[in-house]
């Protein structure tokens, strides 16, 4: 179980790493993706 959970942890965080290097939307702004590379 706990390692099921680490996997779905670290899944989660690559999924909002990515969101994050997506142009600003929504759905990025909703997942609290901090970095946008075309609005520095």
């Amino acid at each position: 179980m706990l390692e099921l959970a680490a996997d779905r942890d670290r899944l989660r965080e690559e999924n909002e790493h990515l969101k994050s290097l997506l142009p600003s939307s929504p759905e990025a702004a909703a997942a609290g993706g901090g970095f946008d590379p075309y609005n520095p």
